[in-house]
């Protein structure tokens, strides 16, 4: 931007010493060309404005994709956890009915002993 305000007062000190209708359209075709420059610089503002809101929603969405996929192990996890808890407590039912089945066999077994005793 300094460089092409160097060149600008070079340019308008230079016809201002020739005078005449050449500098005149000079300044003119000047003036066109920077509001050309300024257009263009506007517009790649512009497009990389546009490209950091589309990279930001890229970056939105995949964090979103990031936390959804989250979710889901964690669900998938805490139903694992309680399949285990389930199996474990049924494994706990079984050996608890197991056990007082064979105190059970015990006491007939021990009941019958007493009943020979007696009988003899």
């Amino acid at each position: 931007a300094d460089r092409e305000n160097v060149t600008r007062a070079d340019s308008e000190a230079a016809c201002a010493q020739v005078g005449g209708s050449h500098c005149q359209g000079h300044k003119g075709a000047e003036e066109e060309e920077e509001e050309e420059e300024e257009e263009e610089e506007e517009e790649e503002e512009k497009e990389e404005e546009g490209g950091e809101e589309e990279e930001e929603e890229g970056e939105e969405e995949e964090e979103e994709e990031e936390e959804e996929e989250e979710e889901e192990k964690e669900e998938v996890e805490k139903e694992e956890e309680e399949e285990e808890e389930e199996e474990e407590e049924e494994e706990e039912e079984e050996e608890e009915e197991e056990e007082e089945e064979e105190e059970e066999e015990e006491e007939k077994e021990g009941e019958e002993m007493m009943m020979m005793k007696t009988s003899i």
